[in-house]
């Protein structure tokens, strides 16, 4: 009897780390592909051939019986390696994210950007893309509407920015041979996160711009606007590094405060967190 159940179990664990390594390879080229391919389509193209070879990978390993023990085991030392390096690239980003945010303190706070389908699909159409995307963040239960306050185009990104409960709302597309992609959100709460009078307009604006240029992925900058949310009313007159705030919109009123949201182009020559820290930021009469 004990023998028999060892028998019965040796397949069904070694099913286990062939399914395991499956899993490992999809999460470990997932990573490469969404990192070094920019071309949405091919990425799209790469990302589903990937799934169907993970697949038949399952099936092809459990049923071949020339894959005994041995080879299962190399096969769990590629999954030690290939886990290894997912959780180095996502402790990269963590680590990014907390360099940022002890680095700065503000009145505003953060949800890192996610993807709904990571280029999945491209439309010929911004505005149809657009309202999908709004559909698919409305079903997801996060969010029940949304308004569009602003819309800025930089290259071939267009970022569209909507105001919900409180929150700013970035949606990033980006425009490749004709067709219009979204490569994810970013997410700005300006209400309830903390009080006006904790912490100045300054360290507010400062780590808004190394939020919305960051987001968590890695110090680089991604080509995308700086952009925040104030309470002071002196948001108007705002510099960074001599170059004046593009727009500045009423969004809010609430308790006798008004909130305005505040976007910027034109800061190339803010790349690390040092430039940021050295940033000169003017508001008001000098």
């Amino acid at each position: 009897m004990k023998s028999g159940n060892n028998n019965e179990t040796k397949p069904t664990i070694k099913i286990i780390r062939i399914i395991v390594f499956s899993i490992m390879l999809l999460l470990f080229m997932s990573v490469v592909i969404v990192e070094y391919v920019d071309i949405m389509k091919i990425r799209s193209i790469l990302l589903k051939i990937l799934c169907v070879v993970c697949f038949l990978l399952i099936i092809i390993l459990k049923k071949e019986p020339k894959f005994a023990a041995p080879r299962v085991t190399v096969l769990d030392v590629l999954s030690i390696v290939m886990f290894i390096g997912v959780m180095a690239y996502l402790g990269k980003a963590l680590a990014t994210s907390t360099i940022i945010q002890t680095a700065f303190q503000g009145n505003n706070g953060f949800v890192y950007s996610y993807s709904e389908g990571n280029g999945d699909k491209g439309y010929d159409d911004i505005e149809i893309i657009l309202e999908y995307e709004m559909e698919n963040i409305k079903k997801s239960g996060k969010y029940n509407e949304l308004e569009e306050i602003y819309r800025m185009q930089v290259g071939e990104k267009i970022f569209v920015y909507c105001k919900v409960e409180g929150k700013i709302l970035e949606i990033d597309f980006l425009r490749q041979n004709d067709l219009y992609y979204c490569s994810g959100s970013n997410v700005l709460l300006y209400d309830g996160i903390g009080s006006s009078d904790r912490y100045t307009t300054e360290e507010t604006i400062r780590k808004d711009i190394a939020n919305t240029m960051w987001r968590g992925v890695g110090l680089k900058e991604i080509g995308a606007p700086a952009w925040g949310v104030s309470d002071d009313e002196q948001i108007f007159s705002l510099t960074i590094n001599s170059e004046k705030v593009d727009d500045v919109i009423l969004i809010d009123e609430k308790d006798g405060k008004k909130y305005y949201f505040w976007i910027m182009t034109n800061l190339e020559e803010i790349e690390t967190i040092d430039d940021v820290k050295a940033a000169e930021i003017h508001m008001g009469v000098r």
